[in-house]
């Protein structure tokens, strides 16, 4: 997959309707990040949405350039990493063709879920919720984010 140095990339998030409010923080940055010709689109996906629209999602997950996944206990529990979609995502970052970032939104133990073996944000696998200024953990998430969009930029392979 060949991405022009000056074209931005798509993201797509994955997180459960109980976090709602955490992606909405996240978003923010998110936005800022499209603002600035980084991210062209940003496509979101939780339970609720995932039951209705099975065929955007598939598109949403073989298009995208970076797939995030925002996880909490909800989130595990939902059944999500069973879902195909999921399975999906990681069978392309495996193949090199999408980055699967998993975000640890609130304490829980992912390790032996299909995400365990991935680079975690934010740094030092701390939870959002347990830092003491929840903005620097957002920040963190979206200054490592813009260092994997310009990795992905620059690449002459694309990923």
């Amino acid at each position: 997959m060949l991405i022009n140095s000056n074209k931005p990339v798509n993201i797509l998030c994955f997180y459960s309707s109980v976090d709602e409010g955490l992606y909405s923080e996240l978003g923010k940055y998110l936005d800022l990040l499209k603002r600035q010709g980084l991210l062209n689109e940003i496509w979101l996906n939780h339970e609720s949405t995932i039951v209705q629209q099975t065929t955007g999602i598939d598109e949403h997950v073989n298009e995208a350039h970076v797939i995030l996944f925002l996880l909490s206990i909800d989130f595990l529990v939902s059944n999500y990493a069973e879902r195909t979609e999921v399975k999906r995502a990681l069978e392309r970052h495996k193949a090199g063709e999408a980055r699967v970032i998993p975000v640890i939104l609130r304490p829980v133990h992912f390790e032996n879920s299909p995400f365990g073996m991935l680079q975690v944000l934010p740094v030092n696998a701390r939870a959002v919720t347990t830092w003491p200024n929840r903005d620097e953990a957002f920040f963190n998430i979206s200054d490592c984010l813009r260092k994997v969009i310009v990795e992905i930029r620059s690449s002459h392979t694309g990923l």
